[in-house]
This record gives C-alpha cells, sequence and structure tokens, in this order.
C-alpha cells in the first residue's frame, strides 16, 4: 500500500518524476484509447455485429455511467489505495476492459466492459491529473511541466469521434 493522497509532495518529487512522467503517459495512452478512439469504431462494430444504433448507444451510454462512478468513487479509492496503487491498477483495468471489448461480441459482455473501462478511465484521468499538479507545485516544477505537456500530448494524438 502506498502514501495516502494527502502525502507530502515530496514522496513523489525529485528523482522519481521520470517514472511519474512515463505511468502518466501510459495511462493517457490508454485513456484516448479507451474513451476517445472507440468513437471511431463504433459505426463499423455496429454494421458488422449487427446492431441497431440504440445498441450501439447503449455502450457509449454504459461508459458514461462508468465515467461518472469512477469518478464519484476516486475520492474514497484514493483515500484507501493512494495515487500511485490507483493509477496503476486504473491503467491494467482500462486496458484489460479494452482488450476484453476487442476480444468479444457479446452486447451484454460489452456492455459490462465498457462501464467498467469507463469507471477506470475516469479515475485514471483525475488521478493523474492530481499526480501531475501535485508534481507542477512540487520542488521541481518543470518536472510537473513536463509531465502536464506529455499526458496533453497523448491525449491529443488520440483518434477524433466522427
Amino acid at each position: 500500500m502506498d502514501a495516502p493522497a494527502t502525502a507530502p509532495v515530496a514522496d513523489i518529487a525529485g528523482r522519481r518524476w521520470i517514472g511519474a512522467a512515463i505511468m502518466l503517459s501510459l495511462a493517457a495512452t490508454v485513456l484516448g484509447l479507451s474513451r476517445f478512439g472507440y468513437g471511431v469504431l463504433l459505426p463499423a462494430m455496429r454494421a458488422e455485429l449487427g446492431w441497431s444504433y440504440a445498441q450501439a448507444g447503449l455502450l457509449e451510454t454504459a461508459n458514461a455511467v462508468g465515467y461518472l462512478a469512477g469518478a464519484l468513487g476516486l475520492p474514497a479509492l484514493l483515500a484507501r489505495v493512494g495515487l500511485t496503487t490507483t493509477l496503476r491498477s486504473c491503467a491494467a483495468v482500462a486496458t484489460i476492459s479494452l482488450l476484453g471489448c476487442a476480444a468479444t461480441p457479446d452486447l451484454a459482455l460489452l456492455l459490462a466492459l465498457r462501464g467498467i473501462g469507463g469507471a477506470a478511465s475516469a479515475a485514471l484521468l483525475v488521478a493523474g491529473a492530481l499526480l501531475a499538479a501535485r508534481l507542477a507545485t512540487a520542488t521541481d516544477v518543470a518536472a510537473g511541466l513536463l509531465i502536464l505537456a506529455t499526458v496533453t500530448a497523448c491525449l491529443r494524438l488520440a483518434p477524433d469521434r466522427p
């Protein structure tokens, strides 16, 4: 278990900023693919799997509901396991749910995976921003700004919705 969310900034600043930048960059990539890249694939999925527009829309709704749940549940998660564990576990869950979506055509399973992925993505985004903000206010402001720029660049590389 790592330090709680209220731990001093010194715990995450200093030499560890490079690891934090890598973690946040990977998190932003996962978030971009699972949240934004999915919109590009949805029309092709709908056509190939024979879904109605309502069924395809349900997938996006499941993701949005999960996203809301993840954002609302994040403070409790941070208090329980800390920032680093939250980032790592949410990145893993978002990645696994994205891979699971690629592995099944079953609508019910896809709805569950999109909801879980949405919750993990929301927590990942907010926790990543929290880490970047903490680093930006730490002793090494340049490190925090580098992380913010890297995460922003990764999110900008995500495909736009049609």
